[in-house]
């Protein structure tokens, strides 16, 4: 995520938007913001609706285009957001359903017709898009009716001259469509388990993945479900997801597609209502140690003076799955020089997907960057140099405190949550 953001930041910043105007969100906790300010009614209840209440706890399930997100909330009594488990997903959105439904296309038509198609008529292939973005919404479970959809003339035709051969003919023909697919002049009426059939992979693996993460302990006593975005408007992943878990309350707001977009400008005027976020990664300083037999890898001593010490420990600052208070510092650690005489004093700092990683050089470190501190005067091995991380938003700054002249050095890195 950390090249995404940086990515981010540089196009804003060629787009002419000053970077001390820019802040970026994290979609799940916008869309978590946006549903705390409306009123929430569950498809059962006749009223308007409740707000959320201080204490409530949720899990919202954020399904995009590309991928879903799942985030589990508290809302606290000062109305900010404190994250309760660490946020996840996977590339199961609403792309995945039409993937398949495109797989099936080229099935019909042949791969070369399809790909002629897109090159050759775009605007028509744009409008197959949207059409089928409909369709996805409203097709229900217990739909048994057969299902419609548009085949624009200019791929009828691409077929017909590639192939010589009518369309409508090909299809009744074919072994494998001629019973459950017609073609009646510019659509197509297909049976509805086709229909149903490309949703079956993706809701599969979010079935799967949501059995998972609500098997743990951090979840047992949350009630109730949120599902924003586009996908989330569908009623076969609203539907799953209701039989997954009958005994919840799943909440699906008004235009939930726009969730994201709502929540991002409230979450502008007002950054600090994001609480505390559980961190899915664990982050510390590259430190030395005296050695110790049996305890440190051999390759790892190294003697320094008249000092066996050893190099690239891993000095864990914040742990994986540790819950941190966005804006705030963390608490600090104390560092000295290593021999006398030193003039600066360079940190280098790591992200791990580990919970306790000992070396930074162990599978799943990854350096983020450096900070440097100038040492003014006498320098001794008694010198000490206070260093802490704070998260905000989409960054992690890290400062480094001279204990002796009180002089502080800074930096930030863009947040790989």
């Amino acid at each position: 995520m950390a090249n995404v953001v940086l990515m981010a930041r540089h196009s804003h910043v060629q787009a002419g938007i000053p970077s001390n105007q820019l802040t970026l969100a994290l979609e799940p906790e916008v869309a978590s913001l946006y549903c705390n300010t409306i009123p929430l009614a569950s498809p059962d209840d006749d009223g308007a609706g409740v707000l959320l209440h201080s204490g409530a706890k949720y899990v919202l399930i954020d399904a995009g285009g590309g991928t879903i997100d799942i985030i589990a909330h508290e809302v606290m009594n000062d109305g900010s957001l404190n994250e309760i488990h660490q946020s996840n997903g996977g590339p199961w959105g609403g792309t995945a359903v039409d993937k398949e439904y495109f797989n099936f296309l080229k099935d019909l038509i042949g791969n070369s017709v399809f790909d002629n198609f897109k090159k050759q008529h775009m605007d028509d292939y744009i409008y197959l898009c949207r059409e089928f973005e409909q369709k996805k919404k409203t097709i229900k479970p217990e739909d048994v009716s057969k299902v419609t959809t548009p085949l624009p003339g200019s791929l009828k035709n691409l077929f017909e001259n590639e192939k010589h051969q009518d369309l409508a003919t090909s299809i009744m023909s074919s072994d494998r469509y001629s019973e459950d697919v017609t073609l009646v002049s510019d659509k197509i009426r297909l049976d509805v388990r086709i229909m149903k059939g490309f949703f079956a992979g993706v809701l599969k693996y979010i079935y799967d993945y949501l059995k998972l993460i609500f098997s743990g302990d951090s979840l047992k006593d949350v009630n109730t479900i949120m599902m924003v975005g586009g996908f989330s408007e569908s009623k076969m992943l609203q539907e799953m997801v209701r039989n997954l878990f009958p005994e919840k309350t799943v909440l699906v707001p008004p235009q939930a597609g726009l969730a994201v977009l709502k929540g991002a400008v409230l979450f502008g005027h007002n950054p600090a209502v994001i609480g505390h976020r559980v961190c899915r990664y664990s982050y510390g300083v590259k430190t030395s140690l005296k050695f110790e037999n049996g305890k440190h890898r051999e390759d790892k001593r190294k003697t320094v003076g008249d000092k066996d010490l050893c190099v690239d420990i891993f000095d864990i600052h914040i742990h994986r799955g540790q819950s941190v208070k966005l804006n705030a510092k963390q608490v600090p650690m104390v560092y000295k020089p290593q021999k006398p005489g030193q003039k600066t004093i360079s940190f280098k700092f790591y992200s791990s997907s580990e919970c306790y990683p000992m070396y930074v050089t162990d599978e799943g470190c990854m350096e983020l960057g450096k900070i440097t501190v100038d040492v003014l005067g006498e320098s001794t091995v008694d010198n000490a140099v206070e260093v802490s991380f704070k998260f905000g938003g989409t960054e992690i700054r890290v400062e480094a405190i001279d204990k002796k002249t009180g002089k502080t050095t800074h930096t930030k890195v863009d947040f790989i949550e």
